[in-house]
């Protein structure tokens, strides 16, 4: 039988419909790419189809429903959705926490996601950091791999190598090619032919000169 996460009475989604435009959707009768705002997202109003969304949307969860996390990190606010990763025997996927990265990339630099993923870090606990891809691209997603200098970096308080490791993982799903989308509940998934060369620019290069001492 699976668990069913409970939900913190005071974390509402309020305004927030981040959810509803950066994540794919492929369900039974309708299908949406990521990047699009779900035609039944009525802001300030949330959906109009609420009783009868489909199920990826009333599966789905993300961490600032679930945790007591400050106001800052309601998702269109921190511009990261944090999001409870399952487990996936056949991907390779641990159970963990994914930090996906749908607005700005600099937001790697913010105190509270240093922190954030320090602590889950040093509780060895996993860590995925995620890119979107192109419109009509799936995702990237890739582990942060908890070597024994990373840990005794946090441990120091030394956010830079935290930020080092994000950093580079990003840079990673960036010079890789995107997968194209493709619909299991529709015969086309529109155009697939976005350049994915673009996103390759030196983003580790962004923090060579950032003071992320623990003072």
């Amino acid at each position: 039988m699976v668990e069913v996460p409970s939900v913190l009475p005071n974390q509402s989604c309020g305004d927030c419909t981040v959810c509803c435009q950066h994540l794919i959707i492929d369900a039974p009768g309708f299908t949406k790419l990521a990047g699009d705002l779900c035609k039944n997202a009525k802001p300030g109003c949330g959906c109009a189809i609420y009783a009868g969304r489909p199920k990826p949307c009333r599966d789905f969860l993300c961490s600032w429903r679930l945790l007591p996390l400050p106001e800052e990190w309601r998702p269109d606010r921190c511009q990261i959705l944090v999001i409870p990763e399952p487990e996936d025997v056949e991907r390779g996927i641990k159970h963990g926490t994914k930090f996906f990265f749908f607005g700005r990339l600099d937001r790697i630099f913010w105190r509270p996601f240093i922190e954030f993923v320090s602590a889950l870090i040093a509780q060895d606990r996993q860590v995925y950091i995620s890119i979107p891809g192109d419109h009509d691209h799936c995702a990237h997603m890739l582990p942060i791999y908890p070597a024994p200098e990373l840990k005794q970096s946090i441990a120091s308080r030394d956010y830079a190598a935290v930020v080092g490791v994000v950093a580079a993982l990003i840079q990673n799903c960036r010079d890789t090619p995107f997968d194209p989308v493709v619909f299991k509940n529709q015969d086309t998934a529109g155009p697939l032919s976005r350049d994915n060369t673009k996103r390759k620019t030196g983003l580790h290069e962004a923090y060579a000169d950032a003071d992320f001492s623990a003072g």
